[in-house]
């Protein structure tokens, strides 16, 4: 006593279609993970470029004020 074959299939089916389905979505939110932390980082560059061309700019100020 068996399930019958055409359920057998679509059990099958629908179990292959839910691994690549999830490994789809997996996919899915790494590369967008991903692409927010490159977002963050070109963030944390431009900041820290900010900072530095500031200092730069106080100790251009520093030595050239009596």
């Amino acid at each position: 006593m068996g399930f019958p074959v055409g359920f057998e299939r679509f059990i099958a089916t629908a179990g292959i279609f839910a691994v690549f389905g999830g490994i789809a979505l997996g996919a899915y939110k790494l590369r967008q993970s991903s692409d927010s932390l490159r977002g963050r980082g070109i963030y944390w560059r431009n900041q820290e470029m900010e900072d530095f061309v500031h200092c730069k700019e106080e100790n251009l100020k520093r030595t050239i004020a009596p």
